[in-house]
């Protein structure tokens, strides 16, 4: 099992027990598909093992590799199969050859981002809104430009980023953690990359409680 980010166990630190798990099934399925696509690795290694993960997604209970992540995610949903499809998608984006236009950053995004949120809307039974979708992809974008190796481009991809401001304090309750990772990318795009807050500081955990409290 991929340990998750300090962030992210913040942010789960905010729900109750069962929402928790079905959350953390959907950010550790997130976490494997970024190492599936680790920039160490050729772009054709990357792909096989996305390959393989949307073969996964696709086949049924029985025949599908033992995986309480997967098993916990699916739930006999086929909207569920769908956005776990559109993430593996989204995260191939990046294999791509050539440079990342902006359209091709917002459309990975976008697939990945906005498709973890619809999922957990969907996981906790939560009408989907335009603001997931919006939250997502936020999140995303930061994500991507906190570990982009290129600081010309993180900086872009910041920018990019404060498109979709404001968009977490419009999630409901019920995805709370995932407010809370949208509010914490939405601080990052504003701050900007020479101002950027350490994962899981104590600066962090203040965020979140002031978030939680409705004084962010």
């Amino acid at each position: 099992m991929i340990e998750l980010s300090a962030e992210q166990g913040l942010a789960l630190a905010f729900c109750g027990a069962r929402a928790r798990g079905l959350f953390s099934n959907l950010l550790q399925f997130d976490r494997n598909l970024a190492r599936a696509v680790q920039q160490e690795n050729a772009p054709i290694v990357g792909q096989i093992r996305l390959a393989w993960w949307r073969d996964q997604v696709a086949e049924s209970p029985g025949r599908r590799t033992p995986s309480p992540m997967l098993d916990g995610l699916m739930q006999g949903s086929a909207l569920a199969g769908q956005l776990l499809t559109q993430i593996i998608d989204a995260w191939e984006i990046l294999l791509a050859e050539g440079e990342l236009s902006d359209e091709t950053l917002l459309n990975y995004a976008n697939g990945r981002g906005g498709g973890v949120f619809c999922m957990a809307a969907t996981l906790s039974d939560t009408d989907a809104t335009e603001a997931l979708e919006a939250a997502g992809t936020l999140w995303a974008l930061v994500d991507f430009a906190r570990h982009c190796a290129d600081r010309a481009m993180s900086e872009h991809v910041l920018g990019l980023a404060r498109t979709f401001c404001g968009s977490a304090r419009r999630l409901p309750g019920s995805l709370r953690p995932f407010a809370l990772l949208a509010y914490f990318a939405e601080r990052d795009a504003i701050r900007g990359f020479d101002r950027l807050i350490p994962l899981g500081s104590p600066r962090r955990i203040a965020q979140a409680w002031k978030f939680s409290l409705g004084m962010g």
